[in-house]
């Protein structure tokens, strides 16, 4: 799942680009040979002769060694070694995060069904409490403030409810959008997986 996270593969290549920067600024160090062929057509004015002007074609080769030149060479590959490097923390820190949430995601939806069903105990009891006070209303023995109360609570409690299921329902498509990427995953790099 974590190699076919979007931010990880964009990390990935991140990554590749730098180190083909660093690559390229140690290249600076190391002895260049360029070669160089060119052909010019000297077509003459009206006013001379075709002879005049002969047709040129030059070839040539460059040889380069780069000695010294007050150190850029050297800090500008350090500068690109310092940005792989950071690179690289900067995948490690989002393949962390990425697990992270995985791990979360698995916690919070084990939380979400504990506390269902906390919340389905808290309104069964907040509505035999409730029955409990209308009965004793009936007979005096408590005050209508005391029945207002109790119907206040039943109705948090089945609040609870509502928003554990929530939690449960959201975590629970949190971790089948997880399972969708891992079927693609597996079905994308099918060999690897038999």
């Amino acid at each position: 799942i974590l190699k076919q996270n979007s931010k990880v593969l964009s990390a990935d290549k991140k990554i590749d680009a730098a180190k083909a920067e660093y690559i390229a600024s140690k290249d600076k160090f190391f002895p260049t040979v360029d070669f160089q062929a060119g052909y010019t057509d000297n077509t003459p004015s009206n006013d001379s002769d075709i002879d005049d002007y002969k047709d040129e074609f030059r070839v040539g080769v460059k040889v380069g060694w780069n000695i010294f030149n007050g150190f850029k060479d050297v800090s500008d590959a350090n500068k690109r070694r310092d940005m792989l490097n950071k690179t690289l923390a900067d995948r490690d820190d989002l393949l962390k995060e990425v697990t992270l949430k995985i791990k979360s995601n698995a916690a919070q939806y084990r939380s979400g069904i504990e506390s269902l069903k906390l919340a389905n105990q808290s309104c069964r009891n907040a509505r035999d409490l409730t029955s409990l006070y209308e009965q004793e209303f009936k007979i005096g023995q408590k005050s209508l403030l005391d029945l207002v109360t109790s119907r206040s609570e039943l109705f948090r409690a089945c609040s609870e409810i509502i928003e554990s299921q929530y939690q449960v329902y959201t975590a629970n498509l949190d971790q089948m959008l997880l399972g969708d990427m891992l079927i693609k995953t597996i079905n994308e790099n099918e060999n690897v997986y038999r």
